[in-house]
């Protein structure tokens, strides 16, 4: 994204701004009625996406990701180059690794994440790893009555994808090796959520199968604004990516002009903390609202963090 995109901060210092203190799937969650557990249940969701919709089992979502060495301290780090065939095969090891112990793990759409299922219950709390790279991961790692179980389960798991052959292909083509698993999102199945008339949008496994659970229409993310066919109320989940300027918020802010955009609602997540801003076509001609560097807006938030 641009250091200062025009039409994404003309709308923020346009908009009405409410700060809510869970993350982003969290407050996408609440808006279908379906309730936090230990964690926000992402990862189960995830299974309903892949078919795996069994109640009892207890779900997390397993990151394969690169721990840092920093002057003191670790840093994780995900990865985003890591092949199928590396995925499947690092699911393999692990499987028969910790068969004995009700641990199984499956694929899901991207190769550096995958899903852990157990009839147990863990009673750990996880931090997802969106709010947590770069940082020293002794402040993140699982907490709770279990927590010990698990910071022991996860190093073993690291010993595991230390001697793995994947990393040594990865060392020759000079790439981070994969070295730790970042558990996040857990929860077993909900056993409800509310029925929407709502359209969503995205490529993200957590979204379709919240649109399964709820029964309400999903469609793949477009590349753009322009592509985009009419809809009431439409919930588009999408990753940050350099052309959201361009292709996303430039047209927005012209339908929202134009009128051809009722109402728009914008949600960013830092930190954990989700900031929702809430538009109106009458709202982007309140011109004596300042507009500030894009790093002012959040500046608080990186203080905070």
């Amino acid at each position: 994204m641009q250091s200062n995109p025009a039409a994404l901060s003309r709308m923020l210092a346009s908009a009405h701004w409410q700060r809510q203190a869970v993350p982003l799937q969290g407050s996408l969650l609440k808006d279908f009625a379906v309730d936090a557990q230990s964690d926000w249940p992402a990862a189960a969701l995830i299974a309903v996406a892949h078919g795996l919709e069994n109640h009892q089992d207890y779900y997390l979502l397993a990151n394969l990701v690169h721990l840092d060495l920093r002057t003191d301290y670790f840093s994780a780090q995900g990865l985003s180059d890591i092949s199928p065939e590396h995925s499947d095969d690092i699911i393999d090891c692990l499987n028969v690794h910790f068969q004995d112990r009700q641990l199984f793990f499956s694929p899901t759409s991207h190769p550096s994440m995958m899903l852990m299922s157990t009839p147990q219950l863990p009673l750990i709390n996880t931090h997802n790893l969106s709010d947590v790279e770069g940082k020293d991961v002794r402040h993140y790692m699982p907490a709770g009555e279990d927590a010990l179980h698990w910071r022991m389960m996860m190093n073993e798991m690291q010993m595991l994808l230390h001697a793995h052959p994947a990393n040594l292909e990865r060392e020759q083509q000079q790439k981070l090796a994969i070295n730790s698993l970042w558990l996040e999102g857990g929860g077993r199945l909900p056993s409800r959520a509310m029925k929407s008339n709502t359209t969503l949008m995205s490529n993200h496994d957590m979204v379709r199968g919240l649109a399964r659970l709820s029964a309400c229409e999903h469609q793949e993310l477009v590349a753009s604004f322009a592509e985009l066919e009419y809809h009431d109320h439409l919930v588009i989940w999408m990753q940050a990516n350099p052309e959201l300027e361009s292709l996303w918020f430039e047209p927005l802010l012209e339908a929202l002009r134009g009128a051809t955009v009722k109402h728009l609602n914008l949600y960013f997540s830092i930190a954990g903390i989700t900031y929702h801003l809430s538009l109106k076509p009458l709202d982007v001609w309140k011109f004596w609202r300042r507009v500030k560097p894009l790093s002012e807006y959040f500046v608080e938030i990186e203080h905070a963090s």
